[in-house]
């Protein structure tokens, strides 16, 4: 189809119907070339994960430098008093997990 016919009937101008023909062109050896993307999504996605995995590496010593230090400051019935024991999107156990707490003692004392 000629491109005057294709700007007739779609009205798109005809300096951008040029615009398309040369980036095509000028693409078109790497258009239908597969491997390569696949290889730069494969490569990108390993260096996602590899920042993923020490990003969870970081927040896990994190968590654990926090959990000590909060075991070593505070007695067993004020880290009791930082857990909320009512409805939350967490479990009793993991809300009872980090401030080092047995999750069925207070339990037992609300009955």
């Amino acid at each position: 189809m000629k491109r005057n016919r294709v700007s007739l009937l779609f009205e798109p101008a005809q300096n951008l119907l040029r615009q398309w023909r040369d980036l095509v062109l000028k693409n078109l050896d790497s258009l239908f070339d597969k491997k390569r993307q696949t290889a730069d999504l494969i490569a990108t996605h390993q260096l996602e994960v590899e920042e993923l995995y020490a990003e969870i590496g970081k927040l896990t010593a994190q968590l654990n430098r926090l959990k000590k230090n909060l075991v070593s400051t505070l007695s067993h019935d004020e880290r009791g008093s930082l857990v909320e024991w009512g409805e939350s999107e967490f479990s009793i156990r993991t809300r009872a997990e980090l401030p080092g707490v047995n999750r069925t003692g207070p339990m037992l004392a609300v009955k």
